[in-house]
């Protein structure tokens, strides 16, 4: 249970205040498009998560953490799983999600989103998890201190100063999400 709070505890409270942000800044009245905007909000937090699982299934499925995954996944014990993800997250090399390509085009999708007013759910869904991405490149970086992973679709190495200034203007466009609400 210690890790499942341990990894969730943060990002859930990103996607919790996500929703209710953007149930008052839009002024929503109606108790479904509340109801469905925080939903969305808080289905984003476990989103990002659902990757290590298509890994293991559809891109590696031969590689150690892979058949780790599946592992758990088979037996349907989530505390191990919550746990391994833990102990084990920054052995997974190139993912798809948690990458400056994914990012970029969340940001031109979440733009897309919001300023359509489209659904309420995918809304939420799109602002948590490009939120809940953001933070997650930051502790990666706080315990790293690099985030190549990230820029796997960059060979070369990068300075730790482009790092910040790119976290900086993600910060900056996820912050103006908020003003097209």
């Amino acid at each position: 249970m210690n890790s499942i709070i341990k990894r969730y505890k943060i990002p859930f409270l990103i996607s919790l205040v996500t929703g209710i942000a953007m149930v008052a800044l839009v002024g929503e009245e109606y108790w479904l498009n509340i109801v469905l905007t925080i939903s969305g909000a808080l289905v984003g937090m476990s989103f990002l998560d659902l990757e290590y699982i298509l890994f293991a299934y559809l891109v590696d499925p031969l590689s150690e953490t892979a058949l780790e995954v599946k592992k758990y996944v088979e037996s349907k014990k989530l505390f191990g799983f919550v746990q391994f993800l833990n102990e084990s997250e920054y052995k997974f090399k190139e993912l798809s999600l948690r990458s400056i390509f994914f990012q970029v085009l969340l940001v031109i999708f979440a733009s897309y989103i919001i300023t359509t007013n489209a659904f309420v759910f995918v809304q939420g869904l799109t602002l948590s998890v490009l939120a809940n991405l953001l933070y997650a490149q930051m502790v990666e970086f706080q315990d790293t201190k690099t985030l190549q992973r990230w820029f796997w679709i960059y060979s070369g190495d990068l300075s730790r100063n482009l790092y910040i200034v790119y976290m900086f203007v993600m910060l900056i466009l996820l912050v103006l999400q908020y003003s097209f609400l």
